[in-house]
């Protein structure tokens, strides 16, 4: 089992990797202390080594770090979600393979109501065609009843030769 300035250690190893963090001064402003204290923590003081450093660790990166193990060495540094962010996923674990078809199948849940959504307003935006083209044909129909004579008749005042 690993130590506690093991796990710390690993912990700065998976940000360095994936998180741009540089530097120990980088981790040490992450969690808000001082470095001198990092550095005794990461050298192995017992007196750094405590809860508390460990709990900041998991609040500066929420959902990443497994503070159980952080704290006792038992399970996984990160946690599922961070598992499968960083492609560190165990197909072999089933509660990890549990996991992910959970999450699969809750994203082709969310896939399948947005497209009932989108097929919604497709169709709304349709029937709104449709209306608008009988308004229009009904303006035109309006138009021609209110001229003021019957459409090819034509105005005496045009033509003074042709009678009605």
């Amino acid at each position: 089992m690993s130590t506690k300035k093991d796990r710390l250690n690993e912990v700065y190893e998976h940000l360095r990797k994936h998180f741009g963090v540089h530097t120990k001064k980088d981790f040490a402003d992450a969690l808000k202390i001082k470095q001198p204290g990092l550095y005794s923590a990461m050298n192995g003081n017992e007196a750094y080594l405590t809860d508390n450093l460990f709990k900041r660790i998991c609040a500066a990166y929420q959902g990443v770090f497994n503070l159980d193990y952080l704290l006792t060495g038992e399970g996984n540094l990160l946690t599922v979600e961070e598992d499968v962010s960083t492609g560190r996923i165990d197909k072999e674990t089933s509660q990890s393979s549990s996991y992910m078809e959970k999450y699969i199948a809750s994203l082709e849940k969310q896939i399948k109501d947005k497209d009932d959504q989108l097929e919604d307003k497709e169709r709304t935006i349709k029937l709104m065609e449709q209306k608008i083209e009988m308004l229009e044909a009904m303006e035109h129909i309006d138009s021609v009843r209110n001229y003021p004579f019957p459409v090819g008749v034509a105005d005496d005042r045009e033509n003074p030769n042709l009678k009605i």
